[in-house]
């Protein structure tokens, strides 16, 4: 974060020049605001789900949400809470990425997909005033054999896309819709493990990951092409489903937040979104 230079603005206030602060490392933290600071831009990325893999189970998993909010009324020297998204952790809440509380702006952690899932149990929901939720894990449609692709992030005003389903080697990742910067579905494929759901980035609204390429048998599915600057999945594409002598599982994206400050002047999805 720049070194805060203060400001006498328009009748004694004081005002801070611009900046931002990101935060990547999953878990809980604070962010205190600075001086001169009234109000803020954020952006919340929740981590993807890492895949799940048996014999019997083998889906790829959701990827995480993005949300945002702008021009978000706070008081200097206030401490609030954050939680970055862990994508490791067993429990889906712990995947979220929020600021201040769970109801103020958030990219909602992707989910294991399952047999208790229905089509859209396992993506990351977003809260805010704008975003995407994040694709859904490839399905495997009874092939015990065969693996499904992670779904993508969520991008800046779109979903992410959905990962590819394990059936004889079709299916390939659905790209997000156009536009929207989301991370693209991961291929699925059969006797081999199917690809990742792409990331996005948290610097605004970019081009849109593309959807994975289908796997044949014994060739593994593609990975989903990351969004709006993310890069492989980072932040929050989902995981694949992976099939070896150890039912591979794959890995998937972090969350991570980003405060640009003052939020009247700099907003997501792009207006000033560059450090400044």
């Amino acid at each position: 974060m720049p070194i805060q230079q203060m400001l006498l603005g328009v009748g004694g206030i004081v005002t801070a020049d611009p900046g931002q602060e990101t935060f990547t490392t999953p878990g809980s933290t604070t962010w205190t605001c600075p001086a001169g600071v009234s109000s803020i831009s954020i952006v919340c990325i929740g981590a993807g789900a890492p895949g799940l893999s048996n014999p019997s189970l083998s889906y790829g998993s959701g990827g995480g949400g993005l949300g945002y909010k702008n021009n978000y009324s706070v008081s200097a020297g206030t401490t609030y809470n954050i939680q970055v998204g862990d994508a490791s952790n067993s429990t889906l809440s712990n995947r979220d990425s929020w600021f201040n509380n769970n109801t103020t702006v958030k990219g909602g952690g992707g989910s294991l997909r399952d047999d208790n899932n229905d089509d859209d149990d396992s993506v990351g929901v977003y809260v805010g005033d704008g975003g995407g939720n994040g694709g859904r894990g490839g399905k495997n449609p009874g092939e015990t054999v065969g693996c499904g692709g992670g779904g993508g992030a969520g991008g800046y005003s779109g979903n992410g896309g959905n990962g590819g389903q394990a059936s004889n080697g079709s299916g390939a990742g659905s790209a997000a819709a156009s536009s929207s910067g989301a991370g693209g579905g991961g291929g699925g494929s059969y006797l081999a493990n199917g690809g990742t759901g792409g990331g996005v980035g948290l610097l605004g609204t970019g081009s849109t990951g593309s959807g994975g390429y289908s796997g044949s048998i014994f060739s593994p599915g593609g990975n989903g092409g990351a969004g709006s600057g993310g890069s492989g999945v980072t932040y929050g594409g989902g995981g694949y489903s992976g099939k070896g002598s150890t039912w591979a599982v794959g890995d998937s994206g972090n969350g991570g937040i980003r405060i640009m400050w003052p939020g009247d002047e700099r907003s997501y999805p792009s207006t000033r979104v560059a450090d400044e």
